[in-house]
């Protein structure tokens, strides 16, 4: 007693499954008729890897589970070790990870977390409006997961206006502090994504495009 999650009250052979830690007692009678009290609690795992994480291909994630004594995660796809409690993930695909555990008393409990992966990226807009009215100012490339990064931006006589080497640093629309005049202006990119392998060298890529700058 009590019967709560027990499959049966009687025999000596008894299945609990307790969505809780719960204790119990038991009376044995033997063939004498000679009786012995004796008592168990039987506590649950608790587990928890967390919410669901987004990382750029070719990144790594450390998961983490507690709540139990050993642990066994699948699939085995771009983990660092499937029967610890904290893997690293480094999936190619998004990909859904299972672990289940296990507590001294051999009770079970599984949980999942899911990395997603998203692609590396680079973007570089056509067009910008720099008339300091608040919208579409700037001009900026975006890009995820760079190594490797410088941007030149050359008027129509090839004249240098801009040059930067962090996607965080923007252009305004001016040289020497002066608007520079409506047109389409060349953009030299060049950059190298961040390698998926550790033993790869990143490439190093040059893209020749042009914006418009109007006002």
């Amino acid at each position: 007693s009590p019967s709560a999650y027990l499959n049966q009250t009687q025999g000596d052979v008894v299945v609990s499954s307790p969505k809780q830690a719960i204790s119990y007692s038991v009376k044995g009678i033997d063939v004498n008729g000679c009786e012995d009290n004796a008592s168990v609690t039987v506590s649950v795992p608790v587990i928890f890897v967390g919410n669901d994480v987004t990382i750029i291909v070719g990144d790594k994630f450390s998961l983490l589970a507690s709540g139990g004594t050993s642990y066994s995660w699948t699939p085995h796809e771009g983990l660092s070790c499937v029967d610890c409690s904290n893997p690293v993930a480094s999936p190619q695909v998004t990909t859904t990870y299972y672990v289940t555990i296990e507590n001294a008393e051999a009770c079970i409990d599984m949980d999942s977390i899911t990395v997603t992966v998203v692609p590396q990226v680079i973007y570089i807009p056509n067009t910008f409006t720099p008339n300091e009215d608040g919208l579409n100012d700037m001009f900026g490339v975006y890009a995820n997961s760079v190594t490797e990064f410088e941007m030149n931006i050359y008027d129509r006589w090839c004249e240098l206006v801009f040059n930067t080497q962090s996607t965080d640093i923007v252009w305004d629309g001016k040289f020497d502090n002066m608007p520079c005049p409506q047109g389409t202006y060349i953009i030299k990119l060049k950059y190298a994504f961040l390698s998926y392998l550790e033993t790869d060298i990143p490439k190093t890529e040059t893209i020749i495009g042009h914006v418009s700058l109007l006002r």
